[in-house]
């Protein structure tokens, strides 16, 4: 139970900082790594 919700938790915060920061969809998800 604990694990889908940290699942859950990691998609809307990498959602969060694809809303917050629009710079290149590539940096997405290393900015998000690197947030984590």
């Amino acid at each position: 139970m604990k694990i889908t919700l940290l699942v859950t938790l990691l998609f809307g915060l990498v959602f969060f900082n694809r809303r917050r920061r629009n710079r290149k969809t590539v940096n997405t998800a290393t900015a998000a790594h690197d947030d984590l």
